[in-house]
This record gives structure tokens, C-alpha cells and sequence, in this order.
């Protein structure tokens, strides 16, 4: 996790701390010791790139006037060196020095920054750096470029800060937590540069910034004189891990709802920001929202937010150039107005091309002018054709309609609506009233195919016309999830005229799928969608395959069928025929048991064991789909399961 403190040290100074998880350095390293003043420092070797080297080390030589030295055991008797193996990599924290683009450091040559921490009794300090820049020495500018350039330059506080020196020093918190069960780890740098005695888990982060204001060359030794210092502190571990940014696509119309969240909660970070104030802290939020049209940056536009913090920010962007993709990216600055330190957090939210149209330059109706408007009635008859009307008006042969208008499309007649799929768990090719199909969910890509009709009389199948019903779907749900699978357009095999119909369920979806199946609800439905309504065309049961239950159902029912139970025998073939065909002799134990009563308890005896044979042509897998019109009814829904002509059951 990457979270950053900013905090201002100078009106053309700003520091960036930044706690960072993933930064780890294992390198040798070195410790300073001043026996003068019985403080020792941390030091990186000087093929370190953190620039927390030696020689960018400074030391204090004279408290009063303010005067140091550079670290150099061969001028200084009083200062020793230590040197120490790489070990194991440890967390660095990442301290920037922000300036103003334009800014030369005026009448100052340069900048110090000490970072240094107390032990565990509160009474010695340590130091983690000794850091020095000074922009006349041409030497330390040659060994690495210390002050760089930043692009773009980061706006803050309606100032521009466009050159940046970044300083990596060791973790205060990383090393605090350098601790066996009694004592500290052995060789570690909190053992180290502390003589076993180690850092304060409880101790702050504190700096020390300077101004160099007089250089001075006297008998090859230089020394520094600078400004009285500037203490800031930071927390060892951030303070504000929990606050977060959150941007979505609002469920309530086509816009993107920004806000900011507290452990995952908006309504926490409500309470967070009340008790910020009676701890003396006042905060409040300025977003900047920039859109990216692939390459193409947009104008950021900027939002503060000082009140009502339960409040999320309605942003709806326009799409002007891309019609492809589009990043909305969103940044939120949490600003204390009382000292001005600042918590930053991004988050960002990437469009596809069917979210690009949606947020175009021109929004465009549809023209609806020649589309099909099917009106729907409910009739009822009131006069029989040839008898006269009940009122006498009306002559013979003539009939009289009383139109009821209701307030919702009336698709289908529940009660006489049924349906074959290939996908259900038994009877294929059977009818089954509203309700008793029962289908097979494969763990992979599944294919549905339905045939729906209204009834079955004398053995002629009314199909139902699905081609005016709107939008169907596959709808499998429960009330928290729901999973909606489309008309799968691909298959090429949906005659929505004679109620064939093709759906196809992702295996991306299975998961869902199996959590609506796991919380007890099986249901599926067939749904149409018209004038913003929807209702049900017919609805069945479903079942995972791979669930334990129907497993062990399966490994019941298979049959005990072994390699050395099946004998091929060609038959001898005809001559002048057509090929002879190959039967295969399967020899299948079944058990059938009667239960008879025997001094009250039920006894279970086996009868018999029989042979099955079974030929080639039985042995068919698949067939190819059939043509609804082809099908014949092996059944008429009744209330129960369908029934064959010749009585049995379907």
C-alpha cells in the first residue's frame, strides 16, 4: 500500500512523506558515531541510489551558531565509521523535497534535512539521515543528479512545485518492529545503530529542516552554516490507511457517483471527519477529475467539498474524440485547514467501447417512428353470433366485443404454457407443463434450447409466438443475485415464430449460477420484456451437475458394467447387402429386490439377473437438433407429467 503525507516546510518548500509497503532495499549500509556528542546516524554505502550516503552527510559541529561539518572520519578524530553486511531487505520510506518551478533557491545555497527518532526509554535519538543539498558544489552534483525535473509538475495549494530531490531512508516503523521475544534480532539495523538498545515502537517520525546559508573553505576543511531549524512530524505507520476513493456508475441514471470511504464505508467517514474536529482538526476535500480519451488528456476539473461529507459527487463526463475507450481518472486531496497537511488517494475508472457511446458528445434519440407498437387487450365475448344481442340493437349473424383495458401487457396464458429443452435432466423430447422441466447446469459454457408451445390436442402441437413478446431472457435468481442470459443470436436455430429458442449461460456466470442453487432457490425463468414491463413465459427447476448430492446420485445409478463383460461378434454380412452391423453383448448385473414380511420386518430378496444385448445402432451419443415441426408429442400436460399415446409415462 502506497499513501503519502504532504507538508509544508517553507512557503517554496514542500514535503511529500510517502509510506510505502512494496519499497524494500537490502544493501550493506553503514553507522556513524560521533563520540563528541554520543549520536550516531544511519549511512547507505555510496553505491546506494537512495542519495542517503556518506557523502551527502552532514554533522553538527557548533549548536550556537548553527555550524556543521561534512561527515569525514580523517578530518574529525571524534567521528567513527561502521561497516555492515546486506541483510535481509527492509522497508524504506520515500522523503521528497517539492520546489517551486521557477525557484533557484534565492539568497540560499542549499537545504539539510535531519530524520531521527527516540529509543524506547525517550531519551536518546536516533538518526536515520543527515541529508544535504548544496547547489554550488559541482562534485556531489556530478555523481548523481540530485535535483530533478517533475512532469508533469504537481499543483498544490495554487502553486506549481515542478523540481523534486527524493530521499529513501529506512522505515522507523520497519525497524521499531525489529524485536524477538525479548530482545531485539541480532545484526539487524535497529540492533545496530542503537547498541541493542532500539527505537520506540511509539516514537513519531521527526524533521529537521534547514536552510545553508554560508559556506566557508578554511585548510581544506568546509564547513556549512544554516538557518534555525524547522521540526515537523509524521506518524511510523500512516494514520489514514482506512480512508479510500470510491468511483462508480450510479444505479440511479447515466452518471458516475464519486465519494470517499472509511473502512469501506461512506457513513464512516462521515464519523470520522466529526470526530476530527473535537480532536482538533478540521478537514476538508478537493477533487480533481481528469478524462483521458485514449492519449488524449482532457481539462481536470476541480471540486471542494467543506460540508455534508455523506453527499457523493454526481460527475457525468463528455466523450468528445475516443470512440473506442476512456479512463476516468480521480484525485482526492483530504486537506487540513488548520496546519495544511494533506492525504492523497487516486482511484481511476476505465470505459469500454459500449460505455463510450453512452457518454458521446451528442446524445442522439432513436427514431421509433416505423417500429412495430403491438396494442394489447383483453377481450371477453358477449354475444353469441346468430342469437340476437342481449339488448336487442344488433340483428342476427352479428356479434358484440366489450374491450378491457388493463394497465399491463397480458403475454401469455400461465396455466397452458409448456416446454421440451435438450438440456433437461429427463425427457427431452417430453412436454412439461409450467414448472416440472427440470434442467442439467453443466460447470462450462451451457447452450439451452427450448421449445415452447401452448397446448397439445389430438396429437397437433399449437406453438407459441415468441416473435412479438420484446426482449426474452434466461433468468436464473434469487433475491440477492441474479443472472440473465440473452437470446444467443450465434446458434443460428432460433425460430422465435414457432417458439424454438437458444440461450447460452457463460461459464463465467456458473459461480453466480451456483450460489442462487446453493441457497435452496432452483428456480429458472423465461421472461419477456415489453413496455417496461416483465413478465414470466414459463418458468422449471434446475440443478448443478457437479454438486456432491448429484454425484453420489450418479455413482448410485451407474451400471456395474467391466472391460472383460463386453464381447464384440461381427455378424456375417449379406451378399450383395448393405454392410453388417456389429453387436455388442453386455453383460449388466440387475438387482431387483421385493420386500416381503417376515415376522413383522421387511425382507429384501434378490430375484433375478438378467443380460442385456445391445447393438451398434443403440449405441448412438448425440443426434442432431430437431426441427420443431418435425416433433411429435409424446405427451399433453394435464396438471402432471405428460402421458404418451400408448400410456406411458412421458
Amino acid at each position: 500500500m502506497r499513501v503519502s503525507k504532504y507538508l509544508k516546510l517553507d512557503r517554496n518548500v514542500l514535503m511529500e512523506y510517502i509510506y510505502d509497503d512494496g519499497n524494500l532495499i537490502g544493501e550493506a549500509y553503514n553507522v556513524g558515531i560521533n563520540i563528541k556528542s554520543r549520536i550516531q546516524n544511519y549511512m547507505a554505502t555510496d553505491l546506494s541510489g537512495s542519495l542517503n550516503t556518506q557523502s551527502n552527510t552532514l554533522f553538527l559541529i557548533d549548536p550556537v551558531s548553527n555550524q556543521f561539518g561534512k561527515f569525514d572520519t580523517e578530518k574529525y578524530a571524534f567521528l567513527q565509521r561502521k561497516e555492515y553486511a546486506s541483510g535481509f531487505p527492509i522497508r524504506h520510506d520515500t522523503i521528497k523535497l517539492y520546489f517551486p518551478i521557477n525557484w533557484t533557491f534565492g539568497e540560499y545555497l542549499g537545504v539539510y534535512l535531519r530524520v531521527y527518532g527516540f529509543d524506547v526509554d525517550n531519551v536518546n535519538v536516533y538518526d536515520l539521515s543527515n541529508f544535504y543539498y548544496d547547489i554550488s558544489d559541482i562534485n556531489q552534483n556530478e555523481q548523481v543528479n540530485i535535483l530533478n525535473y517533475v512532469n508533469p509538475p504537481l499543483y498544490f495549494q495554487e502553486k506549481l512545485w515542478g523540481k523534486v530531490i527524493t530521499l529513501q531512508v529506512p522505515s522507523l516503523h520497519a525497524l521499531s518492529v525489529q524485536r524477538g521475544a525479548q530482545a531485539l534480532k541480532s545484526n539487524g539495523i535497529n540492533a545496530n545503530l542503537t547498541q541493542n538498545v532500539g527505537f520506540n515502537q511509539q516514537s513519531p517520525v521527526f524533521v529537521d529542516f534547514r536552510f545553508i546559508t554560508n559556506k566557508s573553505l578554511i585548510n581544506g576543511v568546509t564547513t556549512y552554516t544554516a538557518t534555525p531549524r524547522t521540526t515537523v512530524t509524521v506518524p511510523q505507520s500512516p494514520e489514514f490507511e482506512s480512508i479510500g476513493l470510491v468511483i462508480e456508475e450510479s444505479r440511479n441514471g447515466d452518471f458516475f457517483e464519486i465519494y470517499a470511504t472509511y473502512n469501506g464505508n461512506i457513513g464512516d467517514f462521515n464519523d470520522f471527519i466529526n470526530r476530527s474536529v473535537s480532536l482538533g482538526n478540521r478537514y476538508y476535500l478537493e477533487y480533481t477529475i481528469t478524462v483521458w480519451e485514449q492519449n488524449i488528456r482532457g481539462k481536470p476539473m476541480k471540486l471542494v467539498v467543506t460540508e455534508d461529507f455523506l453527499s457523493k459527487v454526481e460527475f457525468r463526463p463528455i466523450i468528445k474524440f475516443s470512440t473506442t475507450t476512456a479512463i476516468i481518472d480521480v484525485e482526492m486531496n483530504m486537506i487540513d485547514a488548520v496546519n495544511s497537511s494533506q492525504i492523497l488517494r487516486k482511484a481511476s475508472f476505465g470505459m469500454l467501447q459500449d460505455m463510450v457511446s453512452k457518454y458521446s458528445l451528442r446524445l442522439m434519440k432513436i427514431n421509433l417512428s416505423d417500429a412495430s407498437k403491438p396494442k394489447i387487450y383483453n377481450l371477453k365475448q358477449t354475444i353469441v353470433s346468430g342469437g340476437g344481442s342481449t339488448n336487442g340493437s344488433l340483428g342476427p349473424n352479428t356479434t358484440q366485443v366489450e374491450v378491457v383495458r388493463v394497465p399491463y401487457p397480458v403475454l401469455t396464458d400461465r396455466l397452458n404454457v409448456i416446454a421440451k429443452s435438450d438440456s433437461s435432466a429427463a425427457g427431452g423430447q417430453t412436454f412439461w407443463g409450467m414448472g416440472r422441466m427440470q434442467l442439467l447446469v453443466y460447470p462450462f459454457d451451457n447452450i439451452f434450447k427450448f421449445v415452447v408451445a401452448r397446448n397439445i390436442s389430438s396429437g397437433v402441437i399449437e406453438y407459441m409466438d415468441l416473435s412479438n413478446m420484446g426482449e426474452i431472457k434466461l433468468v436464473f435468481k434469487n433475491p440477492n443475485i441474479s443472472v440473465e442470459c440473452p437470446i444467443f443470436s450465434e446458434s443460428g436455430e432460433n425460430v422465435l415464430t414457432t417458439g424454438f429458442v437458444v440461450f447460452k449461460l457463460g461459464g463465467s456466470r456458473i459461480p453466480d449460477v451456483r450460489k442462487i442453487f446453493e441457497s435452496g432457490i432452483n428456480v429458472f425463468y423465461i421472461t419477456s420484456t415489453q413496455q417496461s414491463t416483465t413478465t414470466v413465459i414459463y418458468t422449471g427447476l434446475f440443478k448443478i451437475y457437479d454438486t456432491v448430492r448429484n454425484v453420489n446420485e450418479i455413482d448410485n445409478i451407474t451400471p456395474d458394467i467391466t472391460q472383460q463383460d463386453v464381447v464384440v461378434q461381427p455378424a456375417s454380412p449379406t451378399p450383395g447387402g448393405p454392410p453388417a452391423s456389429e453387436t455388442a453383448i453386455a453383460t449388466r448385473r440387475v438387482v431387483t429386490t421385493v420386500n416381503t414380511q417376515a415376522g413383522g420386518s421387511s425382507v429384501s430378496t434378490i430375484v433375478s439377473t438378467v443380460d442385456e444385448r445391445i447393438s451398434e445402432g443403440d449405441m448412438i451419443l448425440d443426434s442432431p437438433p430437431m426441427n420443431p415441426d418435425d416433433v411429435q408429442p409424446r405427451g399433453m400436460y394435464d396438471g402432471t407429467a405428460g402421458t404418451s399415446g400408448d400410456g406411458d409415462t412421458a
